[in-house]
């Protein structure tokens, strides 16, 4: 999640750009759901937006991010949050 207000947030992730191209007041926020590969965006007034296409095309938004120790950049205007869920190809019980 990514906490308004801020105009065009982007968060680098060790050297790696995530960045969407909208603006957002105080109140409203943009979600992420990269397993389901959606961007919304949720209004104060409870209004929820569709904004896939506000994406940054050049660099996904939707790249795994790495494992280990991760550096992380941004202009400090506004706040996010990240939860990194833990995935495995094979099942642990093979």
């Amino acid at each position: 999640m990514i906490y308004g207000p801020c105009a065009d947030p982007r968060i680098i992730i060790n050297d790696y750009p995530y960045q969407i191209y909208e603006t957002l007041e105080n109140g409203e926020y943009i979600l992420i759901k990269s397993r389901d590969k959606t961007i919304t965006k949720h209004l104060g007034n409870g209004t929820i937006q569709n904004i896939f296409a506000k994406r940054a095309k050049d660099k996904s938004v939707f790249s795994l991010i790495p494992s280990g120790m991760l550096t992380l950049n941004w202009s400090g205007e506004f706040g996010f949050d990240i939860k990194v869920y833990k995935e495995r190809s094979v099942p642990e019980w093979s």
